[in-house]
């Protein structure tokens, strides 16, 4: 069993898993950092690419342990990584 399992296959929404900010925040602003995690889920064209960035970044597994799940090797996973965080890099400065 790999070592947050429980927590991946929960049926939630993406953003629920996300850890919440520090104290201090109010309701409004979780709420718009949601939002915002929400919609840049959106924009990522490749099902694929959401579960690794998911599951590597929401639900704190490895990128060894998101290959062993998707029967791929690290250097594939890692790959789509930087590729998705590029493309997230990129939709920010816009």
């Amino acid at each position: 069993m790999f070592q947050n399992e429980s927590r991946l296959f929960t049926g939630l929404p993406l953003w629920h898993t996300f850890k919440e900010p520090e104290d201090g925040w109010n309701n409004y602003e979780r709420m718009i950092l949601r939002e915002t995690i929400v919609s840049i889920y959106k924009k990522i064209d490749d099902p694929l690419n959401k579960f690794i960035l998911c599951i590597t970044h929401e639900c704190g597994y490895s990128q060894e342990e998101a290959a062993r799940m998707l029967g791929v090797t690290q250097p594939a996973v890692n790959k789509r990584l930087k590729q998705t965080l590029e493309k997230i890099r990129k939709l920010r400065k816009k």
